[in-house]
């Protein structure tokens, strides 16, 4: 593909077929399955933060998902603006 998704699922060699562990990737992980929100303390913004600067994220895609709403509240609050709609799907561009 000709993007990143560190949060996406792959059959590939080696010993785990998943992401490896983050901060970002378990946040998100929880609000999918439980709509729970993490409470965003200055340390959890640092650490969010510094996941996408690593991953080199410019982009952020949340769409078609359980709890959406959650996730997109989620974004909104850490990139410090609301997304723009297009296609079904939230879009924060330009990070």
């Amino acid at each position: 593909m000709r993007f990143r998704m560190p949060e996406g699922f792959a059959w590939i060699p080696g010993p785990s077929y998943v992401p490896h562990r983050s901060a970002l990737g378990d946040a998100m992980a929880g609000i999918a399955k439980s709509g729970s929100t993490p409470v965003m303390t200055s340390e959890a913004r640092r650490g969010y933060a510094h996941d996408l600067q690593a991953w080199q994220v410019r982009t952020v895609i949340v769409g078609p998902m359980a709890n959406q709403d959650q996730m997109v509240r989620f974004f909104s609050d850490l990139l410090g603006h609301t997304p723009n709609q297009e296609g079904g799907v939230y879009v924060w561009l330009g990070l």
